[in-house]
């Protein structure tokens, strides 16, 4: 018998399915990406396009966790059939962004395309700067 009280283990699944949320939608902004889900069965997939015309498998989650994803609207579906597709939508950008928010570390190589320009800019100064310290070949005379 399960002696949890009811509210924390909805807090715990909230948990499972937050964690989860962030890697799967995640890959779902990428562009070209898709989840997809087979009737019958446990897992799904996300789907990435690549620069040479395939596919690439970027993540598979659990195909109730697919639907919970779907019931939150954070996924439509834009194929439906034995293999159904989902895209993410704007909702599940919002909350993508919302726990990102909650728990930076948990996806700490994700940042914003400025910020990444600007950590290259420095990187580029600093470089500059190294370059232009050399020591001189002038001979100091006493």
């Amino acid at each position: 018998m399960d002696m949890t009280s009811p509210k924390l283990r909805q807090t715990q699944d909230d948990n499972v399915l937050n964690a989860h949320a962030l890697r799967v939608l995640l890959r779902l902004c990428e562009t070209g990406a898709i989840l997809a889900v087979a009737s019958g069965m446990d897992k799904a997939i996300v789907l990435s396009d690549i620069p040479d015309g395939r596919c690439a498998k970027t993540a598979i989650i659990d195909s109730a966790l697919a639907q919970a994803f779907a019931l939150k609207s954070w996924i439509s579906c834009s194929v439906k059939g034995l293999n159904s597709c989902y895209q993410i939508t704007n909702a599940g950008r919002i909350a993508l962004h919302e726990l990102r928010a909650l728990s930076p570390q948990a996806t700490p190589d994700f940042k914003r395309p400025d910020q990444v320009l600007a950590r290259a800019r420095d990187l580029a100064r600093m470089r500059t700067m190294t370059l232009n310290r050399r020591p001189s070949n002038s001979v100091l005379l006493l």
